[in-house]
């Protein structure tokens, strides 16, 4: 997406080597409404580097500095921060280690005043950054009205949306899921990821299948192939930092059963830390571990009762279980807790959804699109819906506004094609499927639909290939 295409946004200047706090501080914030744009997640695909930064920073209403031993040693961070300054860009500086900055930076924000994160629960520094920046945001703009569907010009007759199946938890970032069978789709599900530092992104899939009934002993135990973590010399007499070894450990782990393992070291040596357990939770849930991740997040919730995320991920388990109500109450609680919680909101949204209540659905998703109208994912959510009560041009136009935010979403080029499909429009249905097999050649869905758009325009060897491919991908699927 070009910078001219973002909202006013918030530039995230950091050190590479402090990119996991960089990307959970995006998740944050994004959490919280504030758009943000961030490198290298942010930066075009064969642009100019250099010139993408500068024109990022220039065009942002405030700049985060993550400040640290690494970036007071970055001449990049130094160059941003002067840029910054001369552009009259405000500045908060967000301490995530308990050091001075060097004397090039402090030239440039000795008069800012600062914000400490180096101290733990980190969630809490950071919804107090939230709510510093909306202070900061709303004195610059006003607040926008959330973003509405079109009027709508074609009204098709309302038909009963497919029951969705149940949502998985977070798979690592940025796995995609396949669509279930049946002839409608899924709506995504959202979880805030401490871990990867971002916003994860689920499909529905699966149903009861992964659920293991498994403890988180027994995961850091018993799973299969996991090496055993090395030992850490322990700092003797101090059980708290030899806890912050273990997770800084976890921190750099590459494979969930790693991370298990190190987070559990770290609970042995200093049981009473909810963002460990809140960390373990995400970890299990990426293990496919999901009644040992709700063990976690219960956990979470028992030492901090006011920790927002703990109850919209226990939520999504919820979900995965079909306990509706439940994932309800959950999210209910997130939202008191935090009433701007877009990703509360959207996730509740979808519950209302499956219950086929669809105006509250589009309530919540109406919320979560005022608070962060930058994410694909809400605008393809709210598209199903509009989709299942008929109101096919406005379910157009948000599948349209999703693919202007994210090129490479095939859950919506999906979702766009089956609707050119059931409307006869099948040139455009096939371009929209093509691309939704050539993102994601593990689409069953996507290939089957492809061939009845084949086979209604009497291109029958191509039909029967796709079928056939659909088959094999999903034997469940048949013509």
């Amino acid at each position: 997406m070009r910078i001219s295409d973002m909202a006013s946004h918030v530039f995230i200047s950091y050190s590479s080597k402090d990119r996991d706090i960089a990307e959970v501080t995006c998740a944050a914030l994004e959490a919280g409404g504030i758009p943000v744009w961030i490198a290298p997640r942010n930066i075009m695909p064969g642009s100019d580097y250099g010139a993408s930064i500068i024109e990022a920073l220039e065009s942002a209403q405030a700049i985060i500095l993550l400040l640290s031993s690494n970036s007071n040693a970055s001449p990049h961070i130094k160059r941003e921060i002067e840029r910054a300054v001369n552009k009259g860009i405000a500045i908060i500086p967000l301490r995530i280690e308990d050091v001075m900055p060097s004397k090039s930076l402090e030239y440039f924000i000795s008069t800012q005043h600062w914000l400490d994160a180096f101290t733990p629960p980190l969630e809490r520094h950071l919804q107090h950054l939230v709510d510093t920046l909306r202070v900061l945001l709303q004195q610059q703009s006003p607040t926008p009205e959330a973003p509405s569907p079109p009027p709508g010009q074609t009204r098709a007759v309302p038909r009963a949306a497919p029951a969705p199946l149940r949502p998985t938890p977070p798979p690592p970032y940025p796995a995609t899921p396949l669509p279930p069978p049946g002839t409608g789709f899924s709506p995504v599900v959202i979880a805030v990821s401490l871990v990867a530092g971002l916003i994860i992104l689920a499909g529905v899939a699966g149903g009861l299948y992964w659920w293991k009934s498994r403890t988180a002993g027994e995961v850091a135990v018993t799973s299969p192939g996991v090496t055993p973590a090395p030992a850490v010399r322990p700092a003797e007499g101090d059980p708290a930092a030899l806890a912050r070894q273990y997770l800084d450990r976890a921190k750099a782990a590459g494979s969930s059963e790693e991370k298990i393992q190190w987070l559990t070291k770290a609970l042995e040596a200093n049981a009473d830390q909810p963002e460990v357990y809140f960390r373990r939770g995400l970890a299990l849930s990426e293990a496919k571990s999901f009644d040992a991740a709700m063990a976690d997040y219960s956990r979470t919730i028992a030492l901090d009762p006011k920790y927002a995320p703990a109850y919209n991920n226990r939520g999504n388990l919820y979900q995965l279980q079909g306990n509706l109500d439940k994932a309800l109450e959950d999210y209910q609680q997130a939202l008191t807790l935090q009433p701007n919680y877009a990703l509360a909101y959207f996730n509740r949204g979808n519950v209302y959804a499956m219950k086929k209540q669809y105006d509250l659905a589009l309530k919540d998703y109406n919320q979560a699109l005022a608070l962060a109208p930058h994410l694909a994912e809400l605008y393809y959510n709210r598209g199903l819906v509009l989709q299942a009560t008929g109101e096919l041009t406005q379910a157009q136009a948000d599948f349209d506004k999703a693919l202007s935010l994210k090129a490479d979403f095939p859950l919506a080029f999906h979702a766009r094609g089956y609707l050119f499909l059931s409307q006869g429009d099948y040139r455009r249905a096939l371009e929209d499927l093509d691309r939704a097999v050539t993102l994601d050649p593990r689409n069953a869905k996507g290939f089957f639909h492809r061939g009845q758009a084949y086979e209604r325009q009497g291109d029958l060897a191509r039909a029967q290939a796709d079928f056939q491919q659909a088959r094999s991908l999903d034997p469940r699927l048949s013509q």
